[in-house]
C-alpha cells in the first residue's frame, strides 16, 4: 500500500503542478493581451490627439500674429479665428486628458481677451499704425492713444503666448506619455 499511496500522491502533485502552471501561463496570456490593447488603444489615440493640439495651437498662433500681419480691418478675420478656436478647443476637450483640456481652456479664455483688444485697437485703422499713420501729422494726444493701443495689443500677445507655450508643453507631455509609468 505504501507504493500505491506515493504513486497517487506523485499523481495528485503531477495534477497540481499542471493546473497551477495552466493558470500562471493563462494569466500570463491574458496580461500579455492586456498590455497589447492598452499599447493600441494609446497609439489610436495618439494621432487624433496630435491632429487636435496642432490645428488648436495653429488658430491660437494665427489670432497672435493678426496684428502683424492684417491688411484690412480685422473684424471677418477675428470671427474666422475665433471659431477655428473653438472647434480646436472642443476637439481637445473631447480627446483629452483633462490635463490637456484645463490648459486648452486657459489658452481659450486669454484668446477672447486677447480678440477683444485687437477688435477694440482696430477702430479706425488703428491696428496698422505704420501704415495708416505713415505721413500724416498727428495730434499728441492721437500719439499717445496710438501708443497706448499698440503696448496694450504686445502686452496681451505675449500673454497669450507664453500660455500657449505652457499648452504646449502639456500637449508633448500627453503625446510622449507610453503608458510605461505607473501612476498612484
Amino acid at each position: 500500500m505504501d507504493a500505491g499511496l506515493a504513486a497517487v500522491c506523485g499523481a495528485l502533485a503531477g495534477a497540481a503542478a499542471t493546473t497551477g502552471a495552466a493558470f500562471a501561463t493563462g494569466w500570463a496570456q491574458r496580461e500579455a493581451a492586456r498590455i497589447t490593447a492598452r499599447v493600441e488603444h494609446r497609439k489610436d489615440r495618439r494621432q487624433p490627439r496630435y491632429e487636435a493640439y496642432r490645428q488648436f495651437i495653429d488658430a491660437v498662433t494665427t489670432l497672435i500674429d493678426l496684428p502683424k500681419t492684417a491688411t484690412s480691418p480685422v473684424n471677418e478675420q477675428v470671427a474666422e479665428i475665433k471659431a477655428r478656436i473653438k472647434e480646436a478647443w472642443l476637439t481637445v476637450s473631447v480627446l483629452g486628458p483633462e490635463s490637456a483640456q484645463k490648459a486648452a481652456s486657459k489658452v481659450r479664455r486669454k484668446a477672447t481677451e486677447y480678440e477683444i483688444t485687437v477688435l477694440g485697437v482696430q477702430g479706425e485703422g488703428r491696428i496698422h499704425s505704420d501704415n495708416f499713420w505713415m505721413h500724416r501729422t498727428m495730434p499728441e494726444d492721437t500719439i499717445m492713444q496710438r501708443n497706448v493701443m499698440l503696448a496694450a495689443i504686445t502686452f496681451e500677445g505675449h500673454e497669450l503666448d507664453e500660455i500657449l507655450q505652457e499648452f504646449i508643453t502639456t500637449a508633448q507631455t500627453v503625446l510622449d506619455d507610453d503608458g510605461s509609468r505607473r501612476i498612484g
